[in-house]
């Protein structure tokens, strides 16, 4: 069964609800990697081509020793990217709206990978937001066409978005800081696969849902890519990565997501059968004790 608490103020002044909209900032990269492990699945491109691959021809992406970013690099964090390109100021109110296609294009020629790529995993906004940029560029149209088409339609998550509709402005909450002061919204471009996306309790629980489902042998649309996205990628490491999730030392994955005004988390448990979505209108980090 499903469950659905909401404790403070959301719009209008009332509790939040399962259709309450809330900015979930990094859970965004299991989307991005789910649309990754669609295209693998559909053999449109391999986990170990190079990111250069799917961009225009003439963009210059960064190597190290001689080694290219690969697409399971990006996924993986362990592309060598900064977390954040050269550009963006991290401390500014709206920090990436103003990278598009051509600062993207202009930040991966000015930057300097900090180690060669596969040798190290340090997190990198930048570097999965590359991911989805160029998956966007392959599959055509933009990320936010293919996560629509591929992911969201198919998953039937139909609160789930880049870019909030006029008619859903309504169920929005208003992100505040750690002293609960209002926060500008954040926005995206060319990074979008990092962040963007915006959802709602409901959607998130139904994606856990059909992880769960996958997990089990599950044969419903993206079950072989959720599959394909929950393998361990490490070798002999306890705790783990998947393609998008984190996997604790017990086998559950999880991600969690910030932005300036929210703080969220989504997680579950193969095992017992559990999942739990956090999704909260403050940037306070020790919401994540509660998913603990």
């Amino acid at each position: 069964r499903t469950e659905v608490y909401g404790f403070g103020k959301g719009p209008g002044g009332a509790p939040p609800t399962a259709t309450t909209l809330f900015e979930i900032g990094s859970i965004t990269k299991v989307y991005t990697s789910l649309l990754l492990a669609d295209a693998i699945q559909r053999r449109e491109v391999s986990l170990d081509q190079p990111v250069s691959d799917l961009l225009p021809t003439g963009v210059s992406v960064p190597t190290r020793d001689h080694v290219a970013i690969t697409l399971r690099h990006l996924a993986l964090h362990s592309s060598g990217l900064p977390r954040l390109p050269p550009s963006i100021l991290p401390n500014s109110p709206d920090p990436y709206a103003k990278l598009d296609e051509n600062a993207l294009y202009n930040d991966l020629q000015h930057t300097d990978l900090e180690s060669a790529p596969g040798q190290q995993i340090v997190y990198s906004n930048y570097g999965v937001g590359l991911l989805g940029f160029a998956l966007g560029k392959k599959l055509g149209g933009s990320y936010e066409k293919a996560l629509a088409t591929r992911i969201l339609q198919p998953l039937g998550l139909h609160d789930t978005y880049v870019k909030v509709p006029p008619a859903a402005a309504a169920r929005l909450a208003t992100g505040t800081n750690d002293d609960l002061e209002p926060v500008p919204p954040w926005t995206f471009d060319a990074l979008a696969g990092a962040g963007a996306l915006i959802s709602d309790a409901h959607d998130q629980l139904a994606l856990i849902a059909d992880e769960l489902d996958a997990a089990a042998g599950g044969k419903q649309p993206l079950r072989a890519a959720m599959r394909l996205s929950q393998e361990p990628q490490l070798e002999d490491q306890a705790v783990n990565e998947g393609l998008g999730w984190q996997i604790d030392s017990k086998g559950r994955y999880w991600h969690n997501g910030g932005t300036a005004g929210f703080h969220t988390f989504v997680g579950f448990d193969p095992k017992s059968r559990h999942g739990i979505v956090v999704l909260c209108s403050t940037s306070v980090m020790t919401l994540d004790r509660l998913a603990d």
